[in-house]
């Protein structure tokens, strides 16, 4: 067993110049087997220990070699399922973009856990586009997920032996806190939106609905005689209604209408899958950090608490299927606890007045009884 480079004659030039990939060459059942593996000299020595094991130990399958897709071809397999059967198909697509730039060219039989430790530490190396930091932990470990799942699905159509996702630690993720804006803060961030953002923005804080509820939203879901949004586009699966008020009703009859979609391109109609990118930028005029566009809903679930709505109404607006849900959605602010310790204070107060009035009729009292005595 070895690994190497194949070396070939150059067709344009006549040199004798050496493979890129590196080769595993190894014995099976008295046959010479010679696989391309990887440009990595590490990964080929793994993926030439991990043949060996297996061989050691009875488990190696020539066929299934054989049978075993590369990763791209498979990746094509998954993402039509997807499609077919996922509300996350835009975001599967452009997880994938970044498992198939480092998985590119690898048989799905020679993906091993090692392999997918050195993406999983590479990619948090990386750097993200628009805000310039490291790859999120949480993002590497959806990208990790969706591999797992893609490998179980190879596995059920006999496209692969075993899942080498499972043999890799995710990430620890921070725990990141909600953000919920103050009044100064939201009005910086809608002076900054420009075009179609601005609607998008003004009904998650007005309506508490959820990025994909709002970009998905039809003009056929909209009723302008009763003031209600029927949202399709929910986590359950199941509609429900959220009233309009005045500004979203104002907002939505503003919106030019272009296609069956409030939020589209005009070049085709179809509605916007993100707005990362526009959002970002709005976010970086207003000096806003730390904002995630899901803070919005949080955002619009305290500030309806904070006005006195109660919670069983917040839940029916939010969508949740349990109270305690909501009391993840509602954050007291700083505004808000001053203004409950405030009332204590009144309250305290008022007991204090009340309680020296009681004491100044038993002093009287007192002096009554010791006045008669005499």
């Amino acid at each position: 067993m070895s690994i190497y480079k194949r070396k070939y004659r150059n067709k344009k030039t006549g040199k004798i110049v050496e493979s890129k990939n590196w080769y595993i060459s190894y014995y099976f059942e008295g046959k010479k087997i010679s696989e391309s593996v990887s440009p990595n000299k590490r990964v080929a020595e793994e993926a030439l220990k991990s043949v060996k094991g297996d061989i050691a130990k009875d488990k190696y399958n020539l066929k299934c070699d054989t049978k075993s897709p590369k990763f791209e071809e498979y990746t094509k397999v998954y993402l039509e399922y997807s499609k077919a059967n996922k509300r996350s198909y835009e975001t599967d697509i452009t997880m994938f973009k970044a498992l198939c730039a480092f998985f590119k060219g690898y048989k799905l039989s020679k993906i091993t856990p090692f392999l997918i430790e050195k993406y999983k530490i590479g990619r948090g190396k990386k750097v993200a586009r628009m805000s310039k930091k490291p790859i999120a932990k949480a993002t590497i470990n959806r990208e990790l997920a969706i591999l797992k799942a893609m490998f179980n699905m190879a596995i059920r159509d006999g496209k692969a032996d075993k899942n080498p996702v499972k043999e890799v630690k995710l990430f620890k993720e921070d725990n990141k806190k909600e953000r919920i804006l103050t009044s100064e803060e939201i009005q910086r961030l809608l002076t900054e939106c420009n075009g179609y953002l601005k609607p998008v923005v003004i009904l998650a804080l007005n309506t508490a609905m959820r990025l994909r509820e709002i970009l998905y939203l039809k003009w056929s879901n909209v009723d302008f005689n009763r003031n209600i949004i029927v949202v399709t586009q929910t986590k359950s699966k199941k509609n429900r209604n959220v009233p309009m008020n005045g500004l979203v009703f104002k907002t939505l009859q503003g919106v030019e209408r272009k296609s069956e979609y409030f939020f589209c391109d005009p070049k085709t109609g179809e509605p916007y899958h993100s707005i990362k990118t526009s959002f970002g930028k709005a976010l970086k005029r207003a000096k806003l950090e730390g904002v995630r566009f899901h803070d919005l809903r949080h955002t619009a679930a305290t500030m309806m608490v904070m006005s006195g709505v109660d919670l069983v109404t917040v839940k029916e607006i939010l969508g949740h299927s349990n109270i305690e849900m909501t009391m993840r959605y509602t954050h007291p602010t700083t505004d808000g606890k001053m203004n409950a310790v405030r009332a204590l204070e009144r309250q305290m107060e008022d007991i204090d007045s009340r309680n020296i009035v009681a004491t100044a009729k038993v002093t009287s009292m007192r002096k009554v009884v010791n006045n008669s005595s005499k």
